[in-house]
């Protein structure tokens, strides 16, 4: 191998190769070409010839699989161990932290984030479906949460690349203290929340067969069915006590304003 230096320009490659490693996905390895394929520039940059890349490439075609979102992180640790040399650490990186991070990623981000993006995403066409511009404005609302969802995921992914490199393997320990399991829950909580209180809200505010008449007629009978699996899934991923809760605690609260105005 060269020297441990590397060029900022394949940094920034390795991290825009993460978006693709899905791509790459394959039924025996997962994985494995996707991680192959975003550490590649910077392998090109510490090995001396091209037969000395495909040899350190090739030591990452092994089995792996973790989360899309937190896959930066380990790519990150990985990156800091190859430039140190440490051959053997990169293998325990690797494996070591796989598992760990795709459970806390996939609590955190499928299980909790994106359930609340798709329920704000969902929520907003029925409380203007009677506005004259309703379809312009839900278009807007969609990509308004599509760009916000996307650009937290960036700034997170990137973040987390960034402690990669720092920390190395003990990047795991770093993260452990950012409280995600608390707010995971948090997230939960929010979204069934929100699910009951909207639920109540269009209940109580009008006649429940008006309002389902003009959603229908508004947004088709498509988007209900859509819209009534999305809210199944949110159901099944969060605790469906929260959404209880919310409707009962909902209704008070959303009558008793109603009663005011």
């Amino acid at each position: 191998m060269k020297n441990s230096k590397i060029h900022r320009k394949s940094l920034v490659r390795a991290f825009l190769h993460t978006y693709l490693v899905d791509n790459l996905f394959n039924e025996q390895y997962f994985q494995n070409f996707g991680f192959a394929f975003s550490i590649e520039p910077i392998l090109k940059d510490i090995s001396r010839t091209t037969q000395e890349k495909i040899k350190n490439l090739l030591r990452h075609f092994e089995y792996f699989r973790t989360n899309y979102i937190f896959f930066p992180l380990i790519l990150g640790a990985t990156i800091k161990h190859e430039l140190s040399h440490q051959l053997s650490l990169v293998k325990k990186t690797k494996f070591n932290m796989m598992s760990a991070v795709s459970a806390l990623g996939d609590n955190l981000i499928y299980a909790s984030f994106q359930p609340l993006c798709i329920l704000c995403a969902i929520i907003f066409p029925l409380f203007i479906v009677r506005h004259t511009h309703a379809p312009l404005y839900s278009i807007v609302a969609l990509a308004f949460i599509w760009l916000v969802y996307n650009t937290l995921m960036t700034i997170m992914r990137l973040r987390l690349f960034q402690l990669g490199i720092k920390e190395g393997i003990k990047a795991i320990f770093v993260i452990t203290g950012w409280g995600l399991k608390k707010a995971t829950m948090t997230i939960q909580r929010i979204t069934a929340y929100i699910a009951g209180a909207s639920v109540v809200f269009l209940l109580i505010h009008e006649d429940p067969i008006i309002v389902f008449n003009n959603q229908i007629q508004s947004i088709g009978y498509g988007m209900i069915v859509i819209i009534a699996i999305v809210l199944y899934f949110i159901m099944k991923m969060t605790k469906p006590i929260y959404m209880l809760y919310s409707l009962l605690i909902g209704s008070f609260i959303v009558y008793y304003f109603l009663q005011m105005v």
